[in-house]
């Protein structure tokens, strides 16, 4: 199962995708579903639509996403939207310095910027000699400078992601002027944002771009996979087939397969493929029930020909002031917020933001080990 490779390139439109693309895609919706609808003849024919119905929307919906919006201390002071969604400057630095996918996107940056610097051997003095590693500027990773010089295509001066956090909001009794008059106990609405993760960090707006169309398309199948296990079985055979299709569900979730809040942690590719490969085993050799694989096709067919009541985009527009308190729009003091949420059939609803993140700005985070050294030593 090829379940971790990237089906979006970066040049496909709508329209005009490579049959390669098309039967890749097909092959990737069999795969994270149920294997076994290979069984059925016809299943290509009958998901080239759908699937390309799939791709054509979850294109538009990424594509739709505005400008990535600069963050930092200035950006903050700049963008209304950053002080709506993040308590202060400090807080919008620390929540994003703390988020486990930029911490391993940055990591293993570091590591690949280490790998590529030349060696060469240091002068040799009385007794001993060392070898050095040869840097282009002398600029760290996290430094202003950022990234490698002889490779600019590896440079992490910036970072592109996508925030997604939770709005609440909740009735409060405050401070507010009625009548030209300071009056207490006022019932007011406070808007606050938590929750805060960050998806697909990259260093490359276009590969996060990408990398947000497969997760969207990959999000679908999940749904799918989700309408499969909650089909209403009885023989003994079926119900053990339901209770490893919602495991499949829970591995696919846990590997990024779509926009829900996954476990702490990076996702291990090689493990969670070889658990899925273990769950479509078994599932073979539980045997075929024809009438249900043909109901699970039908399910697939239906989530991915109607993507946008699966998964869309809504307009969110707040008036706020400084304290996130609502606000008349008319209002002085009233801050005009312009967000989108991302909505899901399954009833979920989050604010997003697309995020330019300058890593120069982020607060210095030790590892264990670091920490560790700091005490014993």
């Amino acid at each position: 199962m090829r379940l971790f490779h990237s089906i979006f390139g970066a040049h496909h439109h709508p329209a005009a995708y490579p049959a390669s693309l098309v039967d890749l895609a097909i092959e990737r919706a069999v795969d994270a579903t149920d294997a076994r609808l290979r069984l059925l003849a016809g299943y290509r024919k009958q998901l080239r639509r759908p699937v390309m119905a799939a791709i054509d929307h979850v294109i538009a919906l990424v594509d739709a996403i505005g400008e990535p919006v600069p963050t930092g201390i200035r950006g903050y002071a700049d963008e209304p939207r950053l002080a709506a969604v993040f308590a202060s400057p400090a807080d919008m630095l620390e929540r994003l310095g703390s988020d486990q996918a930029l911490a391993d996107l940055l990591s293993d940056s570091a590591t690949a910027a280490a790998e590529r610097l030349p060696q060469r051997p240091a002068p040799r003095f009385a007794h001993h000699s060392v070898a050095v590693p040869v840097a282009g500027t002398g600029k760290g990773l996290m430094g202003q400078g950022g990234g490698n010089d002889d490779d600019p295509g590896q440079e992490t001066n910036h970072v592109f992601a996508l925030l997604l956090c939770k709005r609440s909001e909740r009735t409060v009794l405050g401070v507010d002027l009625v009548d030209d008059r300071i009056t207490r106990d006022v019932r007011q609405v406070a808007v606050s944002f938590d929750r805060h993760r960050l998806l697909d960090p990259m260093l490359s707006e276009t590969e996060h771009r990408r990398h947000l169309k497969r997760r969207g398309f990959d999000h679908l199948l999940t749904l799918a996979l989700t309408r499969m296990a909650e089909v209403q079985v009885e023989e003994a055979d079926l119900l053990r087939q339901r209770d490893l299709l919602r495991r499949k569900r829970a591995a696919l979730q846990r590997g990024g397969w779509s926009f829900e809040a996954g476990d702490a942690g990076r996702p291990d590719p090689a493990a969670l493929q070889t658990e899925l490969e273990a769950i479509t085993q078994r599932l073979s050799a539980l045997g075929a029930d024809n009438n249900l694989l043909r109901t699970h096709l039908r399910i697939v067919v239906e989530v991915l020909q109607d993507a946008p009541q699966q998964l869309w985009a809504e307009p969110l527009t707040l008036s706020l002031d400084a304290m996130n308190i609502q606000r008349d729009a008319n209002d002085a003091s009233a801050r005009h917020v312009h967000l989108w949420e991302l909505c899901t059939a399954a009833g979920r609803r989050e604010t997003m933001l697309p995020l330019n993140i300058p890593v120069a700005e982020l607060p210095a985070h030790e590892d264990l080990v670091t920490a560790a050294r700091r005490y014993l030593y």
